[in-house]
């Protein structure tokens, strides 16, 4: 499966604090709208630590941009709170209605939590979805 980076979130991201995924996706750029099932799917595919890590996942939209930022942002959709696992991943349906820009908002708890998480926009059905831990050399 080949990752369209127009598409792309994170790229093995660290998440240590609540923040934004490093991209923002411009709607424009592709083809999504009603009719075109959608997934968000953000994987832990580095390292876990921390004491009881915790993160929940928010898409937000807004119809402006600036500097790689979302302007006044709407949330669309929230995972449930989840304990992260290398190699494991979240899918969040995507909704129809949404704005131009569209980013990934990422709440963690916990006492210093550290992840690394890589995230995208898809069309491919979640069943068909198995994460791997990254690979270092």
């Amino acid at each position: 499966m080949w990752i369209d980076k127009r598409g792309e979130f994170s790229d093995s991201q660290t998440v240590t604090v609540n923040g934004v995924a490093t991209n923002i996706v411009d709607t424009s750029s592709r083809n999504i709208g009603p009719g075109t099932p959608l997934w968000a799917v953000i994987v832990f595919d580095g390292a876990v630590s921390g004491d009881s890590p915790t993160v929940n996942v928010a898409v937000e939209s807004s119809d402006t941009e600036s500097g790689g930022a979302l302007g006044t942002a709407t949330t669309l959709v929230t995972s449930e709170t989840v304990t992260p696992v290398q190699g494991n991943s979240i899918v969040i349906g995507f909704p129809y209605s949404n704005e131009r820009y569209v980013g990934l908002k990422y709440t963690v708890g916990g006492t210093s939590p550290n992840m690394v998480i890589s995230a995208h926009l898809t069309d491919q059905e979640p069943e068909s979805w198995s994460s791997y831990p990254g690979v270092t050399s």
